[in-house]
């Protein structure tokens, strides 16, 4: 007789616990969809703050770096490309590459492209803004196909090392005014594609 009392008080304490459990957990997800509320103190004007949730679009190019010696002698010269791999289909409509480098540390010259690509519009060495430019405006109406995993040499240039130490080229991204960026822009849609790159780190010796 003292179990059934106590099974008959323990029972409803359970199915109360239950019940209030379930409430905290549906006012808890209410909560995070519900959008915040946020008044403006001068104008006592009630606002809902709904938050952004950017998507982050994947990568569909990478930029890679090569040469045969990562170790280089002053005075000697050394050949380094840039390569462009595709991770999926698709077609380019428009390729402006920016690549950083010091001046002071390398004597760079001789660009030169695939037979793939269009002549570029523009290609320049710049000491001044320590930088390589080169830019493609595609004409075909089709653009550049890209196959998957298709590897394609954008630029090839030679270099000449000045002084020892450790250096780098990399891809610029753009500066403070957002110039020197470097992009590719899609045919089909225009839009900008995402890339990832490396950089080419070299150990300069006498």
């Amino acid at each position: 007789m003292k179990e059934k009392k106590i099974m008959g008080v323990i029972i409803p304490i359970v199915a109360i616990l239950v019940i209030l459990e379930s409430v905290v957990l549906v006012n808890s997800l209410e909560q995070k969809n519900k959008p915040q509320v946020k008044t403006d103190t001068s104008t006592n004007v009630v606002q809902n703050v709904v938050e952004d949730k950017k998507v982050v679009e994947p990568e569909t190019l990478g930029l890679i770096f090569g040469t045969p010696n990562k170790s280089m002698v002053v005075g000697k010269k050394y050949p380094v490309e840039l390569n462009l791999i595709s991770k999926t289909t698709q077609s380019l409509d428009t390729a402006e590459i920016y690549i950083k480098y010091d001046p002071t540390a390398f004597a760079v010259s001789r660009l030169t492209f695939d037979s793939k690509l269009t002549k570029p519009t523009f290609s320049k060495i710049s000491e001044k803004q320590s930088v390589i430019v080169v830019n493609y405006l595609i004409s075909e109406k089709n653009g550049v196909e890209l196959s998957a995993s298709e590897i394609l040499p954008l630029i090839k240039f030679d270099v000449v090392p000045k002084k020892t130490g450790d250096f780098e080229f990399e891809i610029s991204t753009g500066n403070e005014n957002k110039e020197s960026a470097t992009m590719f822009i899609e045919n089909a849609t225009g839009k900008n594609l995402i890339y990832s790159s490396n950089k080419l780190d070299v150990q300069v010796l006498k």
